[in-house]
């Protein structure tokens, strides 16, 4: 509980420095947007490849739970081609 009084009190202070803050004269330049645009794609991009990973790993604990024959999964087949090589 003493946890979730620190967050609603940093929400608080955080949301009343932000509202009370001036007005700001900057300038953002054309290339600002398209590097935040390219932060976004990229930020979903590698959501994806993490979920794509873990979902492997989720599917195959699943199927051993359930009985049913896992595959084997490709690093294994990284792995022994390396050692035929030495």
């Amino acid at each position: 509980m003493k946890t979730f009084k620190k967050i609603c009190l940093n929400t608080i202070i955080v949301f009343a420095l932000f509202s009370s803050s001036s007005q700001v004269y900057a300038y953002l330049d054309p290339g600002t947007g398209s590097m935040l645009i390219q932060m976004i794609i990229g930020g979903i991009v590698a959501g994806f490849f993490t979920l794509r990973m873990y979902w492997y790993q989720f599917k195959s604990y699943v199927k051993r739970k359930l009985g049913y024959p896992v595959e084997e999964s490709s690093t294994d087949d990284l792995n022994a081609i390396d050692k035929t090589e030495e």
